[in-house]
């Protein structure tokens, strides 16, 4: 089944390049790469712990946590 997608080909692009590129970050452990993709406004929700809310929450994360299988962050 393919999925549904709506939008410019452009916005999808960036979607997927956005996506790519915290993937990236994450299974790298590349914390600067990984903090640079969000705004300062940025709300982050993840599948566990607290929602980080601006830049500096997630960057305090970022440079806190390591790598482990499938690009999910661990605390250090």
């Amino acid at each position: 089944m393919e999925p549904i997608v709506t939008g410019s080909q452009e916005e999808v692009r960036a979607i997927v390049t956005l996506v790519a590129q915290v993937e990236h970050a994450q299974r790298n452990g590349l914390p600067d790469a990984l903090t640079e993709q969000f705004r300062p406004d940025a709300f982050w929700t993840m599948p566990y712990g607290a929602p980080l809310t601006g830049l500096e929450e997630i960057s305090a994360l970022a440079q806190n946590t390591t790598v482990i299988d499938h690009g999910a962050l661990a605390a250090s």
